[in-house]
């Protein structure tokens, strides 16, 4: 345990020391080596946590995405609406999401992000259809790229917009 606790200590100061680097810095030239000095640990410490400043990125979106998860664990009546809201509106307020995607990233950020949400969706029986794994499969393909075209796209439409997008889309599932 006493472990687990260490590492944890060493990715948020790894991830603490990138995020006040960003500050006076453009993200393109900071440097790994940077990063270990600013968070005070060794450059070998931050290559055994991350091999890349974008991974140290989405280890944030990690911890946003759990905190995500929790909300939707702990609420009882759960809405496609409130899933999908909870989903983009984090990805827009996350302010690392275009950087993530300039840097070729955006793959592992969906992954994040539809990990945490679609089994809620199939578990807790939103979409009727939804134990039908083909059906599956065309829902998260298609969430993930109307998510991917909308941040590529620079994140310029609302969330909100999307979202009710996403949901006349799917009408004709959900009536079935």
């Amino acid at each position: 345990m006493k472990r687990k606790s260490q590492i944890n200590q060493s990715k948020e100061l790894i991830l603490q020391g990138l995020l006040e680097l960003m500050q006076t810095m453009e993200y393109d030239e900071i440097t790994l080596t940077q990063i270990a000095k600013q968070a005070e640990v060794s450059r070998m410490t931050l290559y055994r946590h991350f091999n890349q400043k974008e991974d140290i990125l989405l280890f944030e979106a990690i911890k946003i995405s759990q905190k995500i998860l929790d909300k939707v664990n702990s609420s009882h009546k759960l809405t496609l609406k409130c899933l999908l809201t909870l989903k983009f509106k984090s990805l827009q307020e996350y302010p690392y999401t275009l950087i993530l995607s300039k840097h070729n990233k955006l793959e592992q950020l969906l992954e994040i992000t539809t990990v945490h949400i679609l089994p809620s969706i199939c578990q807790k029986e939103i979409i009727p259809v939804s134990s039908n794994t083909y059906i599956q499969t065309f829902f998260k393909g298609g969430l993930d790229a109307i998510t991917r075209d909308w941040i590529e796209n620079g994140m310029i439409e609302p969330y909100e917009k999307i979202v009710d997008q996403i949901l006349y889309i799917l009408n004709p599932f959900m009536h079935q």
